[in-house]
């Protein structure tokens, strides 16, 4: 079992048996308690630690608590693109021209 921790989201566990992937853990489990009694009823192995967290879980770990800017430039950029390309078209010089005459 292999577990792939983000600094956002939910753990995510795939099993792998002779190098291919056979089963995802369902997005669902979101606490320690049903992950492990998931691989327990997939695997038949049991947890060899505690699942309580300990203190020394919390060493090294940092929370990232930012605001996504790729994604506000990536919805700029796209809204962006969309209106000039509308605008460049025959359609948009007209719609445009009617909000100029309005305007005035």
């Amino acid at each position: 079992a292999v577990v792939s921790t983000q600094s956002t989201g939910t753990p995510t566990v795939m099993l792998f048996f002779n190098s291919r992937p056979i089963q995802k853990m369902p997005v669902t489990l979101t606490n320690v308690t049903a992950m492990a009694g998931y691989v327990v009823n997939v695997t038949d192995l049991t947890p060899s630690a505690p699942l309580e967290l300990q203190e020394s879980d919390h060493e090294g770990v940092e929370l990232l608590h930012s605001f996504d800017w790729v994604l506000l430039f990536s919805v700029l950029f796209l809204s962006g693109s969309t209106f000039y390309n509308i605008l460049s078209t025959q359609a948009g010089k007209r719609l445009l021209e009617k909000f100029k005459l309005k305007r005035d």
